[in-house]
């Protein structure tokens, strides 16, 4: 099989708040095992958000080893408080909240328990003491077994060295996984005032009140203690996230329903948190995160992934690797783990013009222009930095909705109406073998002829099911993926002193699995990455290679559609590891 390394998705998301079924343990260490959304968990169902849920989890290890995830970037995500306590005022959402009892509604969308909804939303802890209990429960899983009936395992790793021994020895039994931290907020303390009570650091911030000091000086210690005191340090952290965290600006997230119900809206300072720059703090943030020393002593220092970021803030943290390149020889590879294209020019102009979308910076009209996806020119200094992103599995992020009938209609499907039947019964079909798949490695003896007889009739019905739902709706979905990628040969054939063939040298996957994303439906949980190789090199064939006179063949570059693929699966991510995830880089600034 085809190994798959990808480089942004949480496997511990919902084991970290969601209690065993079996044994009621919370944290739970078992990442291996499939969890449902149950709907009881909210007493008005919102059809039509629930369409955009996936019901599964996405990545549970069980999945990730039978379709083939053997490395993994582990994502910690301490779940924002902005989720829990919005900050809208308008009275139709507070009654709209009031209605779905948004606790249940929270916990619905998260696969948390509910018991951990009303705790976040009491702060019972802080940030930085739910990472660390994220931290500690992904360790002691790792090297066991008795959650898995086939015998695969994990481990955390902290350096190529250590993944290529792993892969060596074990290839096809051991999932590596390597830490990252999505929002530097996770690193944020609780400061209290003389009554016991959380301070509302947004407010202090604007004060510049002792409180306010107090709280850097703590997020500063916390960011030193992971790098000091952790066996397995974060590898990458992003600054941003979905709302406002003191680092910096933050680009729109939220979409549909659930942006309806929570703001990411805000000021700070008199300009507004989506076209915010790094703030003096963020700064600071970024300083230490990049230093590789600490009180005289070498220290590991942390990259820092751009997702998330406003554009402002994504390109002045551009000029400072740029910077420190030109200043300090420090070579500093700009990632994005999990991404699309924007079909836009200029991150620039788009600061210039306030964010708002002109025709005459549109580059592609066909991707996601919004301004949280990669612009061209933001692609090519990730590129010429030396850096690395990932191609997300988010049906939301990837296409211009509006392009979407177009794309569907020259794939022999009909019309609209149709295509949407066809991904409700197959997000229905998934669901129901995923469901039937689960119960049968969890109760019968892998051994047994029971065991053989039962999986060898799940294998006949999802045949069946591909075949007859998924193999109508693969064109779409695959030449929605291949959209971005001719995007990039296109973008960087275009730059000057780039070699045309680094097109392909920088790309990789970055699922954003259990990411709250609604995940294209051919790719709904990392089991069905299994066919990712096949389905991209079959398609690259049928409708590239096989096409006489096709313009996306010049975009090879001289390159096998295999070499290709291959690439964006697993090599171009090995090369980067090999040459940043070591002590000779992150200690010492030697590349690889």
């Amino acid at each position: 099989m085809q190994p798959i390394f990808d480089f942004h998705c949480h496997p511990t998301f919902k084991p970290a708040r969601a209690a065993n079924d079996k044994t009621g343990r919370l944290p739970d260490p078992d990442l291996w095992r499939e969890r449902w959304r149950r709907k009881k968990e909210t007493y008005l169902v919102v059809t039509k958000f629930e369409q955009e849920l996936t019901y599964t989890s996405q990545i549970h290890l069980d999945a990730a080893a039978k379709g083939g995830v053997f490395c993994q970037m582990v994502s910690f995500y301490p779940l924002e408080r902005g989720f829990i306590q919005p900050d809208r005022r308008e009275i139709n959402v507070r009654i709209l909240r009031l209605l779905l009892n948004f606790t249940n509604l929270l916990a619905f969308i998260t696969g948390y328990d509910r018991s951990e909804i009303r705790g976040l939303k009491e702060k019972k802890r802080s940030y930085f003491e739910d990472l660390i209990a994220d931290y500690r429960n992904l360790l002691q899983g790792q090297g066991d077994n008795d959650y898995n009936s086939e015998g695969y395992t994990y481990q955390v790793v902290n350096d190529y060295d250590t993944l290529t021994t792993l892969r060596q020895a074990n290839e096809q039994k051991t999932i590596a996984m390597i830490i990252s931290v999505e929002g530097v907020q996770a690193f944020a303390p609780d400061i209290l005032d003389q009554r016991g009570r959380v301070v509302d650091m947004v407010r202090e911030e604007a004060k510049g009140s002792s409180y306010f000091k107090q709280f850097r000086e703590q997020f500063i210690e916390n960011i030193l203690e992971a790098k000091t005191t952790w066996e397995h340090p974060p590898f990458i952290i992003t600054l941003g996230h979905h709302f406002y965290n003191h680092v910096c600006g933050h680009a729109e997230s939220l979409v549909g329903f659930i942006k309806q119900i929570l703001d990411q809206t805000g000021y700070i300072h008199g300009q507004s948190y989506f076209h915010l720059p790094i703030t003096p703090f963020g700064s600071q943030v970024v300083a230490n995160l990049l230093r590789r020393d600490h009180r005289s002593k070498p220290v590991r220092r942390i990259l820092v992934d751009t997702k998330h970021m406003s554009v402002a803030a994504r390109l002045q943290y551009h000029k400072i690797v740029a910077e420190r390149k030109k200043d300090h020889g420090d070579d500093i590879p700009i990632v994005q783990t999990h991404t699309a294209l924007a079909g836009r020019k200029s991150m620039q102009k788009a600061v210039d013009h306030g964010g708002a979308i002109r025709s005459s910076e549109i580059s592609n009209p066909e991707l996601n222009n919004d301004d949280i996806n990669l612009f061209d020119d933001e692609l090519i200094d990730i590129i010429r930095s030396d850096g690395l992103f990932g191609i997300m599995l988010d049906e939301k992020r990837l296409l211009n909705a509006k392009v979407l009938p177009k794309l569907a209609r020259s794939n022999t499907i009909p019309d609209m109406k149709t295509f949407k039947q066809r991904k409700k019964i197959l997000k229905k079909e998934n669901v129901r073998l995923f469901k039937a798949e689960t119960k049968i490695r969890w109760t019968l003896n892998a051994s047994s002829p029971a065991y053989k007889k039962a999986m060898a009739a799940i294998e006949a019905q999802k045949k069946a099911r591909e075949q007859q739902l998924i193999e109508p709706l693969k064109p779409v979905f695959l030449g929605i993926l291949f959209t971005q990628f001719f995007h990039i040969a296109r973008v960087v054939e275009a730059a000057s002193g780039l070699p045309d063939t680094a097109a392909w040298d920088h790309i990789c996957i970055g699922s954003d699995y259990e990411g709250v994303i609604n995940p294209v439906d051919i790719y709904p949980q990392a089991s069905c990455l299994s066919t990712l190789y096949t389905d991209l090199t079959g398609f690259w064939q049928k409708n590239i290679s096989a096409s006489p006179g096709n313009p996306f063949a010049h975009y090879t570059f001289g390159l096998d559609p295999d070499t290709i693929v291959k690439k964006i699966l697993w090599d171009n991510a090995m090369d980067f590891l090999r040459k940043y995830f070591h002590d000779d880089y992150l200690v010492h600034g030697r590349k690889g």
